[in-house]
């Protein structure tokens, strides 16, 4: 679900890289919502911080 979420929005993971830590939240807030809130919270936000930061 992370990685579907970056490649649906590009713009948002470039702004996230750019320094706008509020690309963060908005792409944490896609993925929960995805997920119909069942991810684990603290893993879904490890994962994306980790997906952004190697891509």
């Amino acid at each position: 679900i992370v990685r579907q979420t970056l490649e649906e929005n590009p713009d948002a993971a470039e702004s996230y890289r750019s320094g706008k830590e509020t690309a963060l939240n908005w792409l944490f807030g896609q993925v929960m919502k995805k997920a119909a809130g069942k991810a684990n919270p603290q893993v879904v936000r490890g994962e994306l911080e980790r997906q952004l930061k190697g891509s």
